[in-house]
């Protein structure tokens, strides 16, 4: 499993491997950490984020109950 260095998969600061990362170890899912700094590694995920982001116009939300309006609506387009 390809994933960045956010949690809850990845550690930011990369001094410890979190639980649900070691969890997915155990049961045998290979996990694959980009490098930090490179979104280029996962291309197509950073694009879907970008995408939803401009489609759900996050910043013009006013709470965060509306950003998840917002978000809800643009995944349900997508």
């Amino acid at each position: 499993m390809r994933v960045d260095n956010g949690l809850p998969l990845g550690s930011p600061t990369r001094q410890l491997t979190p639980v649900l990362a070691l969890w997915l170890i155990a049961v045998d899912i290979d996990m694959i950490w980009n490098k930090p700094a490179c979104p280029q590694q996962n291309g197509r995920v950073e694009k879907m984020q970008d995408t939803t982001a401009r489609w759900a116009e996050i910043q013009q939300a006013s709470s965060l109950s509306n950003l998840q309006t917002r978000l809800d609506g643009a995944l349900a387009l997508q």
